[in-house]
């Protein structure tokens, strides 16, 4: 006992609720709602064999439907001889009566719930019809909604038109070509610094000779750098040694600073010999075509 009523505040005399017997009715625009939601088949090939592409509606059982399933007398009669027999039949009629009754009292306050929501549905309709001829457009309305519709109305991403088509395209290529370009100056420039680097290789025993004497009797007294290390001279050797022996190989960065702004400035290699302009100017005839002027204007 004390459990069945703890979920009730330990307070009896709470009843269950009725139970719905019918199912409950439903006006036109619910039933327009219902059969939108209904699901079904778009194409109807894809239905299954046997089965419709569109569902019917499920039909409402009315009242007298319930009543002819639920509440049927008896089809045969049966013996009263008992007072028993008796007392069960007519404990069955009252038990029949009532159920009767009730399906006839609950279809009463179902139609009437119907006619009462039909008629609310109308007046919010009529309200909101009013209140939309009635409304005046505010000047944030008119430069808000505009923006809004756009957003979900348009396509999220605009297509380009033929010409900007053909715009993208001529700056695509001309980034291609300017990337193309100065890779190959930074190769040309690589290979001219190459060439010009091979005047200093020492390709005979000759040349071997007196670079060994150079080094080990010319710059014996030096006494500035760290004897583990070999005097190197030259921006090109001094980068080859230090990437061979790391940090730990001794030159003077101030010196090799200079080195750099010389060339920018004087436009040279890092032998100070001339760099890939001049060598385009004197190849295409740039320079010719400058000394001649200049001796014109002399």
């Amino acid at each position: 006992m004390v459990k069945g009523i703890a979920k009730y505040g330990f307070k009896s005399g709470f009843l269950p609720h009725p139970r719905q017997i019918l199912p409950k009715l439903k006006t036109s625009w619910e039933i327009e709602e219902e059969a939108k939601r209904t699901v079904a088949f778009e194409d109807p090939a894809m239905a299954p064999k046997g089965s419709s592409p569109n569902p019917p509606p499920r039909r409402q059982v009315t009242a007298s439907e319930k009543l002819s399933k639920s509440a049927k007398p008896p089809t045969k009669p049966k013996s009263l001889n008992t007072e028993l027999q008796q007392w069960k039949a007519e404990q069955s009629l009252i038990r029949r009566k009532y159920f009767v009754d009730a399906i006839e009292a609950q279809q009463t306050m179902d139609k009437k719930e119907l006619q009462i929501r039909e008629r609310q549905f109308r007046e919010a309709a009529e309200r909101r019809q009013q209140i939309s001829t009635e409304h005046t457009e505010s000047e944030a309305e008119r430069l808000t909604l505009p923006s809004i519709d756009s957003v979900f109305n348009e396509p999220f991403v605009i297509p380009r038109t033929p010409e900007e088509t053909e715009e993208l395209r001529l700056k695509r290529t001309a980034n291609r070509k300017t990337l193309e370009l100065r890779n190959s100056e930074r190769k040309a420039s690589i290979l001219l610094e190459l060439y010009q680097s091979t005047s200093n290789y020492v390709i005979t025993e000759e040349d071997l000779d007196k670079l060994v004497q150079k080094e080990f009797v010319t710059n014996k007294g030096d006494q500035s750098r760290d004897p583990r290390v070999p005097y190197v001279t030259g921006s090109d050797t001094r980068q080859e040694f230090a990437s061979t022996f790391g940090s730990s190989v001794y030159y003077d960065s101030s010196s090799q600073a200079i080195d750099s702004i010389k060339q920018e400035l004087l436009g040279t290699t890092s032998s100070m010999k001339p760099g890939l302009g001049e060598v385009e100017d004197a190849l295409s005839g740039r320079t010719q075509q400058w000394k001649e002027t200049s001796h014109d204007s002399r």
